[in-house]
């Protein structure tokens, strides 16, 4: 089990993210830091960033919720089709309401298959979909022409994300590229 080999036990974890968090924080805030939980002593980091750091934090779960809510107040959310994406927001913006503050952003995570046609995206997609791609269904993905994938993309808009973190499905480089570039098309309907 990934947790076992890392030393550490997933009942933890909740707690070890947010001890991390604090610990980076500090440090980029240029603090000497220390951790009995990760046995640090006297921690410090040069140079330091110029901007402040995003904690994009995920899960569906309520206390991956709460702690996304409490931490940072973004959410990052996984792919998946606009029912369950608008009921994760909701949620998230509840976990938000319960800990006293309002939702700095959310991000929606897409993968992603543009093509000119709808008909030539689904082609590409269909075998990596047929394949088990992720463990994903199909309407979890975004897999169409530009026009498409852009209203997809609105609904996620209309639903509180306010941006979204594209990852292109693994096609042949030619296609990938093309899919690439058709989502700056994308980018501009939206900006429209």
């Amino acid at each position: 089990h990934q947790f076992a080999a890392m030393g550490k036990s997933l009942s933890t974890r909740g707690a070890d993210i947010e001890e991390s968090i604090r610990i980076i924080d500090a440090l980029l805030a240029g603090d000497t830091v220390s951790s009995d939980r990760f046995a640090i002593t006297d921690a410090a980091i040069a140079p330091l960033p110029n901007e402040a750091v995003e904690w994009w934090m995920g899960g569906t779960a309520p206390a991956a919720l709460e702690r996304a809510a409490r931490v940072s107040g973004i959410f990052y959310a996984g792919p998946s089709g606009i029912k369950t994406a608008t009921a994760t927001a909701q949620n998230f913006v509840a976990a938000c309401e319960r800990v006293g503050r309002n939702p700095v952003k959310m991000i929606m995570r897409q993968d992603v298959v543009v093509a000119p046609t709808d008909a030539q995206a689904e082609a590409l997609a269909a075998p990596i979909v047929d394949a088990g791609y992720r463990g994903l269904d199909r309407e979890d993905l975004a897999v169409g022409s530009p026009e498409t994938v852009a209203e997809l993309f609105a609904t996620f808009g209309d639903a509180g994300y306010v941006e979204i973190a594209a990852r292109q499905l693994p096609i042949k480089q030619e296609s990938a590229l093309e899919s690439i570039a058709l989502l700056g098309a994308v980018k501009g309907m939206l900006a429209g």
